[in-house]
């Protein structure tokens, strides 16, 4: 906040608020799953060119890398299409009317469409980081230099045109940046494989219909049932949860098999929660 003296003091409490808010999705969900991305793929795989090493090493971490940038399409998606209309809802409960008389839920809005750009940052970035060479390695650490002028040139004209939200979309610019060269090295390095991990990895049809109809419904709930005098006003909240519900279902029911794949290579779930959802995928399978 320090870059710039565009901002008010009240702008700022505000940002931080809600900047504060939004991180916690990153803080107790991706960043697990980030480090035990990156793990799995420092053990499995080597610095050195793919079609020098273990054939089925490299499908297996292909086929893992595949399965986690759908899954982390699916879930950067549920906080865009759920957390959107209920962002209000969830500042008004946090702050009150200070939060949501303001650009707080605008704010909260676009933290949830960041969101969507770290999921598939931390997954694509961790695993780039972990199997590049060491030539490519260096080059992405002056890479980082660069962005991180990109951001503080971005921030400073974003916020002067359209004050704390700027530096919410300089922070989406960096990362889409960041994002794109991930995206390139990771083609270059299967790119004489039979293998394409990026392929094919967003989200199937009846995930997407899902995410639209929560969305739907969510945005119904709050901007027309819950201004109702004789409605609560946690109709929004509760909604976007039972929503949020019926799309892991659905993601249950399509992606049974994948969803073990991961689990089993990748320990960043409790114990409890990973028996949980292996039980739901073998109760699916059973009745298909």
């Amino acid at each position: 906040m320090t870059i710039t003296s565009f901002l008010t003091m009240a702008e700022q409490g505000v940002f931080d608020i809600v900047n504060n808010l939004g991180s916690i999705a990153v803080r107790f969900l991706l960043l697990p799953i980030e480090d035990a991305a990156n793990f799995y793929f420092t053990k499995k795989l080597q610095r050195v060119p793919l079609e020098q090493q273990d054939e089925k090493a490299v499908a297996e971490a292909s086929n893992v890398l595949f399965l986690l940038i759908r899954f982390m399409t699916l879930f950067g998606l549920s906080a865009v299409f759920l957390g959107v209309p209920i962002a209000k809802t969830v500042l008004a409960l946090y702050g009150g009317e200070t939060l949501t008389s303001s650009v707080g839920p605008f704010l909260m809005q676009l933290n949830c469409g960041l969101i969507l750009l770290l999921a598939l940052n931390g997954v694509t970035e961790g695993y780039a980081t972990a199997t590049v060479s060491k030539a490519e390695l260096d080059m992405s650490s002056f890479f980082m230099v660069c962005t991180s002028g990109v951001y503080i040139v971005s921030a400073l004209c974003f916020v002067y045109l359209y004050s704390s939200p700027g530096l919410v979309i300089a922070n989406a610019v960096t990362l889409c940046l960041r994002i794109a060269r991930s995206c390139y090295l990771i083609n270059k390095q299967y790119e004489e494989t039979p293998y394409s991990p990026l392929k094919n990895s967003f989200p199937k049809k009846w995930e997407i219909f899902a995410l639209m109809l929560s969305f739907v419904l969510c945005s119904f709930v709050s901007y027309f049932v819950s201004s109702e005098p004789f409605l609560p006003t946690l109709s929004p909240l509760v909604s976007g949860v039972l929503c949020g519900f019926g799309v892991l279902w659905v993601i249950v029911v399509n992606e049974p098999e994948s969803l073990d794949i991961v689990l089993s290579r990748l320990s960043f779930l409790p114990m409890r929660v990973q028996s949980t959802i292996r039980a739901l995928t073998r109760q699916h399978q059973r009745v298909d």
